[in-house]
C-alpha cells in the first residue's frame, strides 16, 4: 500500500530560533546609523503642504466657487426626495392716514409631491389710535391633496375676525345672509372630489366623461416624478446666480437674520436668458408629453376633436428674456443661506422696496425631511355646502321678492 508522502515518513524538523544578540542589533534590523533624516522630514512637510494647498485651492477656486455653489444648491433642491417649506412675509402700508398698518402672512407646505398639505395665515394689523375696539382679523386656510386628487379644504377664523370688528346691529342685519354663509363655512373641513361634483352637476354624458378623464390626466401628472429631467434641463440652463454676501440682507439694512453656524450668505440674481430657455424646455419633458397624450385622448374619446394629438409641446409659444419681468435690485433683493459643505439651501430672505423705501420682506425656510400626510378624520362633502348655500340664497331671494 502506497503511503501518503504528506502524512508519513516525515522527519520532524525542529524550528530554527534566531536569537537577537544586542551586539548584532544594528545588523539585524538594518538601521543606517549616523545618517541625517532631515531630507525625509522636509519631504514629508513639502508633501503635506502640497496636499493641503491643493485642497485649499480646490475648496476656494472650484468647490466654493459661486457658480458651483449655486448649481449644487438648486440641483439638490430639485432632486431631493422631499422638499417642504415654511416662512412668512410682512407687508407695510405706506399710507400713514390708513387704519391698516401692515399685513402678516405665514405659510407651511409639507411635501413637494402628493399627498401634500399646505396651510397659510393672513393677519391684518390696525393702528389702535385710528380704529375702535380691538379688531383682530386672523384667517387661516388649510389644504390637503391626496394621491387620488381628492382635496380637503378648511377656512378658519372667519367668524372670530368678524366678531372682533364690533359691527353695529344695523350693518350686521344688512349682511345677514353673507354672515350666515361664512358661519356655515368657518372651521369645517370640506372634501372636494371632482368626480362627485361632476355627478352632482348632471352634465351631458360626453362632458362628464371628458372633464373626469382630463382631471385624471392632471392627477397622473401630479403623481409623476419629473425631478431627473428637470435637473438635467437646469444643468444646461443654470439661471440662478449668486455672489457672496456678508449678511442675509443689504449692507444698509437696519435688521437682518443671523446666519446659522456652518452656512454662508449669498445674494441671488437671475440670468433671464437661461431662465427663458429653461421654461421653454419644460413642455418637452416626458411628464408633459404624457399629459398631452392623455388630454388629447380624453377629448378625442368625448368627441370634442378628431385629432388624437390635439395638444402638444408645439402649442406653447416660446418666451424670450425680454418676456421675463424680474425685479431690478432697486425693487427687490434676495439672499440665500447655503451650507459651506454640501451646499444645501436652507433659507431665502426677500427684501422689497418702493421708491427706495422698504415696504415688504420675508423669509422661506426649506425642509428636507419626509412627512406623512393623511386626510382629516372629520369632514363634510362640498356638495353639502352647495345644498345649504342654495337653500339660504333661495330663501333670501324669496323674501326680497315678497317685499317688492
Amino acid at each position: 500500500m502506497e503511503q501518503n508522502p504528506t502524512t508519513e515518513n516525515q522527519e520532524t524538523a525542529e524550528p530554527v530560533v534566531h536569537e537577537v544578540d544586542s551586539s548584532y542589533t544594528k545588523r539585524d534590523i538594518k538601521l543606517s546609523h549616523g545618517k541625517s533624516h532631515k531630507g525625509l522630514i522636509i519631504g514629508i512637510i513639502v508633501a503635506v503642504l502640497l496636499v493641503c494647498g491643493g485642497l485649499a485651492a480646490w475648496f476656494c477656486f472650484w468647490y466654493n466657487n459661486p457658480d458651483q455653489v449655486a448649481y449644487e444648491a438648486v440641483n439638490q433642491l430639485i432632486k431631493a426626495e422631499n422638499v417642504g417649506f415654511e416662512g412668512g412675509f410682512s407687508f407695510f402700508n405706506p399710507d400713514e392716514d390708513s387704519e391698516l398698518e401692515m399685513i402678516l402672512v405665514s405659510f407651511d407646505s409639507a411635501s413637494s409631491s402628493l399627498p401634500n398639505s399646505t396651510s397659510g395665515k393672513i393677519q391684518f394689523i390696525f393702528d389702535p389710535e385710528k380704529v375702535e375696539g380691538e379688531p383682530r382679523v386672523l384667517i387661516e386656510v388649510k389644504n390637503i391633496i391626496m394621491h387620488d386628487g381628492v382635496i380637503y379644504l378648511q377656512l378658519a377664523g372667519l367668524m372670530d375676525s368678524i366678531n372682533s370688528l364690533e359691527i353695529d346691529e344695523d350693518t350686521r342685519a344688512s349682511l345677514g345672509v353673507y354672515i350666515d354663509t361664512i358661519e356655515v363655512i368657518d372651521n369645517e373641513w370640506w372634501r372636494i372630489s371632482i368626480p362627485d361634483l361632476l355627478a352632482e352637476a348632471e352634465l351631458p354624458e360626453a362632458q362628464t366623461s371628458a372633464f373626469g378623464d382630463v382631471y385624471q390626466c392632471i392627477v397622473q401628472a401630479a403623481n409623476s416624478d419629473v425631478s431627473g429631467e428637470v435637473a438635467e434641463i437646469y444643468k444646461q440652463n443654470q439661471f440662478v446666480k449668486v455672489q457672496p454676501s456678508k449678511w442675509l440682507a443689504p449692507d444698509d439694512s437696519d435688521s437682518f437674520d443671523e446666519l446659522t453656524a456652518g452656512y454662508k450668505a449669498y445674494e441671488l440674481t437671475v440670468d433671464k436668458e437661461k431662465l427663458a430657455n429653461f421654461v421653454n424646455r419644460m413642455p418637452e419633458t416626458k411628464v408633459a408629453e404624457d399629459f398631452f397624450a392623455c388630454y388629447s385622448q380624453a377629448v378625442y374619446d368625448a368627441g370634442y376633436t378628431n385629432d388624437k394629438k390635439s395638444l402638444s409641446a408645439s402649442d406653447f409659444a416660446e418666451i424670450t428674456a425680454e418676456d421675463i419681468e424680474w425685479p431690478d435690485a432697486e425693487d427687490m433683493r434676495i439672499y440665500l443661506e447655503i451650507s459651506r459643505f454640501g451646499h444645501q439651501l436652507r433659507s431665502a430672505h426677500v427684501y422689497t422696496y418702493d421708491d427706495g423705501e422698504y415696504v415688504a420682506g420675508g423669509v422661506v425656510l426649506f425642509k428636507y425631511d419626509t412627512v406623512v400626510v393623511s386626510a382629516p378624520e372629520s369632514y363634510r362633502p362640498i356638495t353639502d355646502l352647495f345644498t345649504e348655500l342654495s337653500g339660504m340664497f333661495n330663501q333670501m331671494f324669496q323674501v326680497e321678492s315678497e317685499g317688492i
